[in-house]
């Protein structure tokens, strides 16, 4: 998956070195690649696997590796489609993520809290994925990247489909987080 690199180089590889998970103040992150990522442009190189055929434009993200196991039958209906630039996972609990993540960067509450939430969200895309799913995600992706808004048709209808989604949606609007 080509990407923009937003993170110093500390490894003889090309990668940075640290924890899987990256948090907002993750001093790895170079300043530019504070800005290059604050106005996703880190995802265009992206376009190159689109055109390749090895992503699409929507879909699950990929997840990194060490998060993924492969003998759970919810990881394989996952897995069995095309990685997507963009999904509506992302959309619904990416703030609530980010904020999990920032709480605890060990990535146990990721493993425990977020990721099976994530994981709901991706199944039930992957289930319903329909052209009529499709120009709902791209809308709300659309308004997201313009106007950073929430309380999309993709937000009520996560909300009403999978039920463990309401963890995240409850939190983004300041309720109590409660263990989904």
């Amino acid at each position: 998956m080509w990407k923009l690199r937003s993170m110093r180089v500390e490894r003889a590889d090309g990668r940075a070195s640290g924890p899987s998970l990256t948090s907002s103040d993750d001093d790895r992150i170079t300043p530019i690649g504070r800005r290059i990522r604050g106005l996703h442009l880190d995802e265009l190189p992206q376009l190159w696997n689109v055109v390749s055929g090895e992503m699409c434009l929507l879909g699950p993200r990929p997840e990194a590796p060490t998060y993924v196991d492969v003998d759970d039958p919810d990881w394989t209906a996952v897995l069995r489609v095309p990685p997507g630039i963009a999904g509506p996972t992302q959309l619904v609990v990416g703030e609530w993520e980010l904020r999990s993540i920032d709480a605890d960067t060990t990535g146990s509450a990721y493993r425990r809290n977020v990721l099976p939430v994530k994981l709901a969200i991706d199944n039930w895309y992957v289930e319903r994925a329909t052209w009529s799913v499709d120009v709902g995600v791209l809308m709300t992706l659309i308004r997201h990247l313009v106007a950073g808004g929430t309380g999309s048709w993709l937000d009520r209808r996560v909300r009403e489909e999978v039920p463990r989604a309401r963890v995240a949606l409850a939190d983004r609007r300041g309720q109590r987080l409660v263990d989904g």
